[in-house]
């Protein structure tokens, strides 16, 4: 059985592409070969294994996040445990003066310094 946490990274990653049928099309995209929607769904459920369900993220966050393999792993590893994937809505968070990544993140005002000048590179470019 696959952790919470990485049960939890896999949902929210799987309605970001649109559905269990969309997110196997998108591993596919990766990897030339995925598991099949069921498969999926059932990792979903709790149901898969620690090494697949994070073979399913991790191909996932390819797809979705080209953005993201330009951050510092402590960014990364943050930005899975908050399950922010979405750039648009990172964005807003780092933008605004008033938010503080909370402390099991283990990011802070540097992280918030770093993801901004990334994102702003990335919309000018």
């Amino acid at each position: 059985m696959a952790t919470i946490e990485r049960t939890s990274q896999l949902n929210v990653l799987v309605e970001l592409c649109g559905g269990n049928r969309k997110a196997e099309s998108m591993i596919k995209s990766v990897k030339g070969v995925a598991p099949t929607f069921s498969t999926i769904n059932k990792a979903r459920n709790g149901y898969g294994r620690d090494y697949a369900v994070q073979s399913y993220i991790d191909d996932l966050i390819t797809a979705l996040c080209p953005w993201f393999d330009d951050l510092s792993e402590r960014n990364k590893d943050g930005i899975r445990r908050l399950k922010l994937f979405d750039l648009n809505e990172l964005e807003k968070l780092v933008n605004d003066p008033d938010f503080n990544f909370s402390i099991e993140s283990n990011m802070g005002r540097k992280s918030k310094i770093e993801i901004s000048n990334h994102i702003a590179k990335l919309n000018n470019s």
